[in-house]
């Protein structure tokens, strides 16, 4: 019953053929059981990630990377603070 959960996929950002719709059905399922997904996309062959995921993060630098998530997270979390302590809908 925990307030927050978060799901980071990492990615190439490019499904293979006839799995965009698949993706797209998953993230949407994991929404409506209370999972925030972060689809995460490292290096110039991935920047897709930003079109597949509603929520993403792109990095053309793995050392890059740590920062943007721990960013993320705190906008994820800043915006749900509000919503501390909920409970969330059983799966």
């Amino acid at each position: 019953k925990e307030a927050h959960r978060i799901m980071f996929v990492i990615t190439d950002g490019d499904p293979d053929y006839g799995h965009e719709p698949i993706i797209r059905r998953q993230i949407r399922l994991a929404q409506e059981a209370g999972i925030h997904i972060i689809g995460v996309g490292i290096g110039p062959g991935s920047k897709n990630v930003v079109k597949l995921y509603p929520d993403h993060v792109y990095e053309q630098r793995v050392k890059d990377l740590p920062q943007s998530l721990i960013k993320k997270l705190n906008e994820i979390l800043d915006l749900r603070e509000m919503n501390r302590g909920r409970k969330v809908a059983k799966v």
